[in-house]
């Protein structure tokens, strides 16, 4: 009789998948990744102290990105750069950007690598085959302009340095260019990119358009017409928001004799005094129309047009031209 396998223990089981696991991002890491702790040759003035300060965090860091703790990683190669820029650094530091998806970040340290006098030129094939990779899924946008001072922004981060013409690497998906010169209203633009597609930005500056709006010039005796009848009416509710006012004072006092002194008041006493209220409201409300109607009545009775004035040469006799340009306000006419 033939026997069925002996059962693997689960803690085999998770064991083996961890061995998996590190083993995969070993393999992935030692294209470029630095194992141990030294060093090409960094600045001949580094003091020793920050070359050891930096071996400290290099061997740190490997440790933690074996363990999968890639952005701690990342932390620890980077504070090691800072105190020794060495070249090998670099390789630490953009192989961890890649394994984190950051292939553009990536890309610029694999070519900040090969432009240094320090890098190992055993090492190039393998870079320039990494970077033909990284192009293989990343867009790039092309930003092209005439004017010479000109300060861009690629997704709400500057451009430092900043060339007309260059091709920037960009992850696939939205991305937005705002761009900006003396004397103009900034110039944006919005694109959307698939993997190894490459879109053209040509900045245009465009001085703020100037829109007229023309209205056409009502005659004297109407605009006196319309102002009378706003002013009319202006007055008729300033009158009612005082007696309205008046309403709300004799109610207010009524409701005080059913109201003990500091005390609770009873069902009539609140019944006058949310009346009151009430009347004090529509009081406000009533004066204030009327006040900005009366306003409105004296503005158009006194700039009413007088037929005795001779039109303006510049407009057309029968219309009132308004401008906005910018952030300036003309008015032009013959009144």
């Amino acid at each position: 009789m033939m026997r069925s396998p002996k059962p693997v223990p689960h803690s085999v089981l998770g064991a083996s998948s961890h061995i998996r696991r590190f083993a995969a991002r070993a393999l992935a890491a030692a294209v470029l990744l630095a194992t141990s702790p030294c060093f090409a040759e960094g600045p001949i003035d580094a003091p020793e102290a920050n070359k050891k300060a930096a071996q400290q965090l290099l061997g740190e860091g490997n440790q933690l990105l074996g363990d999968g703790e890639d952005i701690a990683a990342l932390e620890k190669f980077r504070g090691a750069y800072e105190r020794y820029p060495s070249p090998k650094i670099l390789l630490n530091i953009g192989t961890t950007l890649r394994q984190l998806g950051r292939n553009v970040e990536a890309a610029a340290v694999y070519e900040s690598y090969l432009r240094d006098p320090g890098a190992e030129p055993t090492r190039a094939a393998d870079l320039r085959r990494i970077l033909n990779e990284i192009d293989a899924i990343v867009g790039r946008i092309r930003i092209e302009t005439s004017e010479r001072s000109v300060a861009v922004r690629l997704d709400g981060k500057p451009l430092e340095g900043f060339v007309s013409g260059a091709s920037l690497r960009v992850e696939p998906g939205d991305h937005t260019v705002v761009a900006s010169t003396s004397g103009f209203p900034p110039a944006v633009y919005s694109v959307k990119l698939q993997p190894r597609e490459e879109h053209l930005v040509t900045l245009v500056f465009k001085a703020p358009e100037v829109k007229s709006i023309f209205v056409d010039r009502v005659v004297a005796g109407t605009q006196r017409t319309i102002a009378l009848t706003l002013g009319g009416l202006g007055a008729a509710g300033i009158v009612a928001g005082i007696a309205s006012g008046i309403v709300a004072k004799v109610k207010d006092s009524a409701a005080d004799e059913h109201c003990l002194d500091q005390g609770p008041c009873d069902a009539r006493g609140v019944e006058l005094g949310r009346s009151a209220t009430t009347s004090a409201t529509i009081s406000t409300i009533t004066f204030a129309a009327g006040a900005g109607l009366l306003g409105t009545g004296v503005v158009l009775f006194v700039t009413a047009p007088s037929a005795k004035h001779a039109p303006s040469p510049e407009l057309d006799p029968g219309r009132v031209k308004v401008s906005f340009g910018g952030t300036s306000l003309q008015i032009g006419g013959a009144w």
